[in-house]
């Protein structure tokens, strides 16, 4: 037994030929890279789409997606190794990866392998050290010395033709289109089609869970009521500022949801404001669940919400209605403030209907 240098213990044959393993070392990295590219994708693709789960976007969600695709790459890899001889990145670009006797990888020599990539040209992921180990790799490679997880394997190459940059470059891009429409659906409601009361509840109550309402100290009842909903975490200020959402009025017909509202009446010596959040939970939670309506087509619409002025607009199968009376208020940016000496008072009727 030697001991690999990435902290895996197993046997490790001799090198019989340096060349191979030091074969096409950019075409391997930028393999290694879009294969990588893939298990990121399949981790977001479930963590949006299944688990319904929506990360804040800080540095602790980034580190955990990074983890989560090294141990995808950990274990799928090896499987990939031992079954074809090669991986969707060095398929595209003609690479396999063979023992020195000319055999495909047996799935624990895949692991050890995966994993000194893991440990020696990841630096296990630890930021910096990462850094580092890329820069000890770098020098390693400009010396003409084979890396660790390379001793006693071999690379063969079908050929070197063009095309397959090109194909390359294809899929290259074919992921981002993937990942954006992975972002795209992932802001879709949990229901779409005809919602019952309950499932435009269950709608907002998801919606509610995503970042954008991070401390939102409210969820929905079937009746399209409001509830006290205590999360362990302070309340957003902006959202302490609205102060109790107004309920939301359903129209039902035979059980589906064809129709909803909320009506908000004041004279109140303070500020207002333009229930900005209320209209973005109303629109993601009913229009954005009518199946008519593609992703795409609803994302570019690019509603403002605190627009405080009466419109009527329509977005497929949609119609957005708005009417607004405002009277002893100075509007700015979203908030009405009282002009002193003048009689206040302010009237929203905000409603969504489907048309078909």
């Amino acid at each position: 037994m030697q001991y690999h240098a990435s902290g895996y213990h197993g046997p490790i044959p001799s090198l019989v030929d340096d060349s191979q393993a030091l074969a096409h070392p950019v075409t391997r990295l930028l393999a290694r890279s879009m294969d990588l590219s893939l298990y990121t994708l399949l981790w977001i693709s479930f963590q949006y789409l299944v688990l319904r789960w929506h990360g804040t976007g800080g540095t602790f969600d980034s580190l955990l997606v990074s983890y989560i695709s090294f141990v995808l790459m950990i274990f799928v890899e090896p499987l990939l190794l031992t079954t074809w001889g090669t991986t969707p990145g060095k398929a595209i670009l003609g690479l396999k990866l063979r023992n020195d006797d000319g055999t495909k990888l047996s799935y624990g020599e895949g692991v050890a392998r995966t994993f000194g990539v893991f440990a020696d040209g990841y630096g296990y992921g630890v930021p910096i050290y990462n850094i580092v180990r890329a820069f000890r790799c770098y020098k390693t490679s400009e010396k003409g010395e084979a890396m660790p997880w390379d001793e006693g394997l071999e690379y063969r190459i079908r050929d070197e033709r063009i095309y397959r940059w090109f194909v390359f470059a294809l899929a290259f891009a074919a992921g981002l289109m993937l990942a954006y429409n992975v972002a795209l659906l992932a802001q879709l409601p949990r229901h779409r089609g005809d919602l019952t009361a309950a499932a435009y509840a269950a709608n907002v109550n998801d919606v509610l869970s995503r970042p954008d309402f991070r401390g939102y100290p409210y969820r929905m009842t079937e009746t399209g009521q409001w509830v006290r909903y205590d999360q362990g975490m302070p309340v957003n200020v902006h959202f302490l500022m609205e102060g109790r959402p107004p309920g939301h009025r359903l129209t039902l017909s035979d059980g589906i949801v064809t129709a909803v509202s909320f009506e908000v009446e004041s004279t109140a010596d303070s500020w207002l404001h333009s229930y900005a959040s209320q209209k973005h939970l109303m629109a993601l939670a009913f229009m954005a669940s009518q199946r008519e309506l593609k992703p795409r087509e609803l994302f570019r619409q690019n509603l403002d919400y605190s627009d405080m002025s009466s419109y009527t607009k329509q977005i497929g199968i949609v119609s957005i209605e708005q009417r607004a009376e405002i009277r002893g208020y100075w509007e700015a940016a979203g908030r009405l403030i009282p002009i002193e000496g003048e009689e206040r008072y302010f009237h929203l009727l905000f409603s969504m209907q489907k048309t078909q």
